[in-house]
This record gives structure tokens, sequence and C-alpha cells, in this order.
């Protein structure tokens, strides 16, 4: 009974032991990438950025949205085009 309880004990630990080492390099991770620019988040825009995978700030979003619509207008205006029309272009 006092093995067994000794194993227990030890594993009850180890377990411990990594979900700590786990939280602790996430969170030196969050650090390294987030910085200090945001303090001022909610728990809710941290949870929501975490399942979506997309930061929850409203410059980061005008920023990727910017990028898209550049990119869409980009492919669509050659979307039109013949392929000797983007040979002659160089494409």
């Amino acid at each position: 009974m006092k093995r067994k309880s000794i194993i227990l004990v030890s594993a009850g630990i180890t377990i411990a032991a990594i979900i700590s080492g786990i939280a602790l390099y996430t969170h030196y991770r969050l650090l390294a990438t987030e910085g200090e620019e945001h303090g001022n988040e909610t728990a809710q825009e941290i949870a929501q950025e975490i399942l979506t995978g997309q930061p929850a700030h409203s410059e980061a979003n005008e920023t990727k949205s910017n990028s898209t619509t550049v990119e869409a207008a980009s492919s669509h205006s050659e979307s039109g085009e013949t392929p000797e029309e983007r040979a002659a272009e160089g494409h």
C-alpha cells in the first residue's frame, strides 16, 4: 500500500511539473510574439484571438483586409487576360 501511494504522489508531481512547464513555455512564447503593445485586452478578446487565429485589433484587421483587397484586385484584373496578353506582358 505504501509503495502504491508513493507512485501516485510521484506521478501527480510529475504531471503538475509538466503542465507548469507547458504553461510557462506558452506564456513566454506569447510575450515574445505579442510584446507589451496590447496590455489592455480583455480575457474575452484574447480567447477570441486564440480561437480564430486572427488578431482582434482593428489596426491589424485593417492591414490584413487592405492586403487582401490589393491581392484580389490584382488577380481579378489578370483574370480577363488571354494567354497571349500575359505572354506579351512577361507573365
